[in-house]
C-alpha cells in the first residue's frame, strides 16, 4: 500500500455546498479491504493528502482495519509539495482526529511526516509517544501547549528537518522548558538548511543529539562553512563525534561576487576538512561529499564551467588521502551554468 495519495481542492468548500462526487479514493480502498481484509496485513507504508473537497467528517475507516503500518504521511498540501497550506488540527473534524489518533496508537509507527498541519493538541502528542523511531516534517507550533502540559515527552531516534520545518524546531525541540520533543538520543539526522537565513536554529538541533551515528547536511552556502575549523561539524557535541559511523555532505553553492570561486574551491580548506575527519571522528566509516556550483551572469560561462569542474575534480583526487584509505568514500562533483 505504499503510496497511497489522496489529492486535495486549492480551496474548502462546506460540506452543505459540496456536489455529488465519486467515491473518495481512500474511500475505494477501504471497501476492497473490507472486501479482502488480507490485504491490511500487507499494507507497510501509507501515504494521505487530504481531500478537502470530499466529506470525511466520520473519519476515514480504512484506518481501523490497518495495524501493520510503519510509514506514515499525513498532512495537507499542493501536488508537488512546492507550497504547504497551514491547518489547524482543531479544525479538523472530530471523527478524522479520532480516526487519525486511534491509528496512531494501534501501529508501530517508525517513520512519520506531516505537512501542513499546526496547533497541534496534547492528545496528539501523546498518541506519538507511542511511536518507535519517528522522523517529524514540517509540523507547525501549537498555542494549545503550555510549558508542562506534555506529562512525558516524545523520544525521536530519527529526526528529518527542512526549511519548513523552523517553526517545529523552535517551538517543539528548542523550547526545552515544555518538554515536548526530545531528541537527545536521535541517532539519524538529516538537516536541510535551506536558502531562508536560519541557520542559528539548526545549529543549536546540531549540538542536542548525543549518540548520532548518522548525519546528512544539506547547505547552500559558500564551502568555507564546511571546510574550515569552526564549521558547522564543530557544533556537534563530543559524544556525537565519538559515535559518528556515516556523514553525508552536500553543498550548493551560486558562483557570484558574494562567494568568491578562490575561497570555495580553496584545496589548502578541503584538505583541512580531511584532516579535521581523521582527528575527531573516530567511529567514522562513511563519508559522502557532494558539491553542486552554479555558474551564472559570465562572459564566458561554460568555459568557467569546465574550469571549476576540473578543480573540484582535482580536490577529490588530492585533498582526502586520509578518507580515501580509512572510510568508504564516495564524491560527486558538477558545475552547471544556469
Amino acid at each position: 500500500m505504499g503510496g497511497l495519495r489522496v489529492q486535495k481542492e486549492k480551496k474548502w468548500t462546506p460540506a452543505e455546498q459540496r456536489l455529488s462526487l465519486p467515491p473518495h479514493p481512500i474511500e475505494r480502498f477501504a471497501h476492497l479491504v473490507q472486501q479482502n481484509p488480507s490485504l491490511a496485513d500487507v499494507g507497510r507504508e501509507l501515504e494521505i493528502e487530504n481531500m478537502r473537497q470530499y466529506n470525511v467528517d466520520d473519519g476515514y475507516t480504512v484506518l481501523d482495519h490497518l495495524d501493520q503500518v510503519y510509514t506514515l504521511t499525513f498532512g495537507f498540501t499542493d501536488d508537488t509539495r512546492d507550497t504547504v497550506p497551514q491547518v489547524s488540527w482543531d479544525t479538523i473534524s472530530s471523527g478524522l482526529q479520532s480516526s487519525f489518533l486511534s491509528f496512531m496508537r494501534r501501529n508501530f509507527i517508525t517513520t512519520l511526516s506531516l505537512f501542513g498541519l499546526h496547533n497541534l493538541t496534547r492528545e496528539f502528542f501523546r498518541a506519538c509517544s507511542l511511536l518507535g523511531k519517528p522522523a517529524v516534517l514540517n509540523v507547525g507550533a501549537s498555542k494549545y501547549i503550555s510549558p508542562g502540559a506534555i506529562k512525558a515527552s516524545v523520544k525521536l531516534r530519527k529526526l528529518d528537518l527542512d526549511a519548513n520545518s523552523i517553526g517545529f524546531a523552535e517551538d517543539f525541540i528548542l523550547q526545552t522548558t515544555a518538554n515536548i520533543i526530545d531528541i537527545s538520543e536521535v541517532s539519524t539526522l538529516k538537516i536541510d538548511f535551506g536558502e531562508h537565513g536560519h541557520d542559528h536554529v539548526f545549529t543549536c538541533i546540531l549540538t542536542l543529539p548525543k549518540k548520532l551515528e548518522f548525519l546528512e547536511l544539506h547547505l547552500i552556502k559558500d564551502f568555507s562553512q564546511w571546510t574550515c575549523r569552526n564549521n558547522v561539524l564543530s557544533q556537534l557535541p563530543p559524544s556525537s563525534l565519538n559515535t559518528l559511523q556515516d556523514i553525508r555532505l552536500t553543498m550548493v553553492v551560486e558562483d557570484t561576487p558574494e562567494f568568491p570561486p578562490d575561497l570555495n574551491l580553496d584545496p589548502i580548506k578541503w584538505k583541512e576538512l580531511d584532516d579535521i575527519l581523521s582527528s575527531g571522528f573516530p567511529s567514522l566509516r562513511m563519508l559522502g561529499i557532494c558539491l553542486n556550483v552554479a555558474i551564472f551572469d559570465s562572459d564566458r560561462p561554460f568555459e568557467e564551467a569546465a574550469e571549476k569542474q576540473a578543480q573540484l575534480d582535482q580536490i577529490f583526487e588530492e585533498c582526502f588521502d586520509w578518507s580515501k584509505e580509512n572510510l568508504n568514500l564516495k564524491t560527486i562533483a558538477k558545475c552547471r551554468v544556469i
